[in-house]
Protein backbone atom coordinates (compact mmCIF):
# COMPACT_ATOMS: atom_id res chain seq x y z
CA UNK A 1 0.00 0.00 0.00
CA UNK A 2 1.34 3.42 -0.97
CA UNK A 3 1.26 5.84 1.95
CA UNK A 4 -0.13 9.34 1.57
CA UNK A 5 0.52 12.63 3.28
CA UNK A 6 -1.97 14.17 5.70
CA UNK A 7 -3.93 15.67 2.79
CA UNK A 8 -4.29 12.24 1.17
CA UNK A 9 -1.89 13.02 -1.67
CA UNK A 10 0.43 10.26 -2.73
CA UNK A 11 4.02 11.40 -2.38
CA UNK A 12 6.41 9.90 -4.95
CA UNK A 13 4.28 6.76 -5.40
CA UNK A 14 6.76 5.17 -7.84
CA UNK A 15 9.53 5.50 -5.26
CA UNK A 16 7.37 4.07 -2.48
CA UNK A 17 6.39 1.14 -4.71
CA UNK A 18 10.06 0.50 -5.48
CA UNK A 19 10.93 0.45 -1.77
CA UNK A 20 8.09 -1.98 -1.06
CA UNK A 21 8.66 -4.24 -4.07
CA UNK A 22 12.39 -4.57 -3.37
CA UNK A 23 11.77 -4.89 0.39
CA UNK A 24 14.31 -2.12 1.02
CA UNK A 25 12.30 -0.40 3.75
CA UNK A 26 9.49 -1.54 6.02
CA UNK A 27 6.23 -0.67 4.30
CA UNK A 28 5.21 1.49 7.24
CA UNK A 29 8.30 3.67 6.69
CA UNK A 30 8.04 4.27 2.93
CA UNK A 31 6.13 7.52 3.32
CA UNK A 32 8.92 8.90 5.51
CA UNK A 33 11.52 8.07 2.87
CA UNK A 34 9.34 9.69 0.19
CA UNK A 35 8.89 12.70 2.49
CA UNK A 36 12.66 13.28 2.74
CA UNK A 37 13.12 12.95 -1.01
CA UNK A 38 10.27 15.42 -1.55
CA UNK A 39 11.91 17.85 0.86
CA UNK A 40 15.24 17.46 -0.93
CA UNK A 41 13.67 18.05 -4.36
CA UNK A 42 12.03 21.23 -3.08
CA UNK A 43 15.36 22.31 -1.55
CA UNK A 44 17.19 21.67 -4.84
CA UNK A 45 14.61 23.65 -6.81
CA UNK A 46 14.83 26.59 -4.38
CA UNK A 47 18.61 26.60 -4.85
CA UNK A 48 18.28 26.21 -8.62
CA UNK A 49 20.14 22.90 -8.55
CA UNK A 50 19.29 20.17 -11.04
CA UNK A 51 16.80 17.65 -9.65
CA UNK A 52 17.36 15.12 -12.41
CA UNK A 53 21.01 14.53 -11.53
CA UNK A 54 22.42 13.45 -8.15
CA UNK A 55 24.59 16.31 -6.95
CA UNK A 56 26.66 15.25 -3.93
CA UNK A 57 27.38 18.88 -3.07
CA UNK A 58 23.68 19.80 -3.04
CA UNK A 59 22.77 16.71 -1.02
CA UNK A 60 25.50 17.55 1.51
CA UNK A 61 24.20 21.13 1.82
CA UNK A 62 20.63 19.84 2.30
CA UNK A 63 21.75 17.44 5.03
CA UNK A 64 23.83 20.17 6.70
CA UNK A 65 20.77 22.41 6.74
CA UNK A 66 18.79 19.59 8.35
CA UNK A 67 21.48 19.09 11.00
CA UNK A 68 21.42 22.78 11.88
CA UNK A 69 17.64 22.74 12.42
CA UNK A 70 16.93 22.23 16.11
CA UNK A 71 13.56 20.65 15.34
CA UNK A 72 15.25 17.80 13.44
CA UNK A 73 16.14 14.75 15.49
CA UNK A 74 19.72 13.50 15.27
CA UNK A 75 18.83 10.37 13.28
CA UNK A 76 16.64 12.10 10.69
CA UNK A 77 19.46 13.37 8.44
CA UNK A 78 20.78 9.78 8.29
CA UNK A 79 17.33 8.55 7.26
CA UNK A 80 17.09 11.34 4.67
CA UNK A 81 20.52 10.41 3.31
CA UNK A 82 19.46 6.76 3.05
CA UNK A 83 16.27 7.84 1.27
CA UNK A 84 18.19 9.96 -1.22
CA UNK A 85 20.64 7.14 -1.96
CA UNK A 86 17.78 4.71 -2.56
CA UNK A 87 16.02 7.28 -4.73
CA UNK A 88 19.17 7.70 -6.80
CA UNK A 89 19.48 3.91 -7.04
CA UNK A 90 15.96 3.79 -8.47
CA UNK A 91 16.67 6.64 -10.86
CA UNK A 92 19.71 4.73 -12.12
CA UNK A 93 17.63 1.62 -12.78
CA UNK A 94 15.52 0.98 -15.85
CA UNK A 95 12.45 2.16 -13.95
CA UNK A 96 11.29 5.67 -14.81
CA UNK A 97 9.89 7.89 -12.09
CA UNK A 98 8.11 11.22 -12.09
CA UNK A 99 10.22 13.66 -10.11
CA UNK A 100 7.72 16.46 -10.55
CA UNK A 101 5.63 15.04 -7.68
CA UNK A 102 8.22 16.00 -5.05
CA UNK A 103 6.31 18.85 -3.51
CA UNK A 104 7.48 20.87 -0.55
CA UNK A 105 5.64 20.17 2.67
CA UNK A 106 6.19 21.71 6.08
CA UNK A 107 8.37 19.72 8.42
CA UNK A 108 6.59 17.96 11.23
CA UNK A 109 9.28 16.53 13.51
CA UNK A 110 6.66 14.38 15.27
CA UNK A 111 6.05 12.49 12.03
CA UNK A 112 9.16 10.44 12.55
CA UNK A 113 9.56 8.89 15.97
CA UNK A 114 12.34 6.34 15.93
CA UNK A 115 13.93 4.75 12.92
Amino acid sequence: MINSDKKGNERLPEFQKYLIDKKLVAESKTSYFAYWVSRYLAYARRHKAPVDDYQEQVVAAFLDEMRSDSSIKEWQPRQADDALRLYEELRGSDTKIDISRGENTPLNPLLLEGK
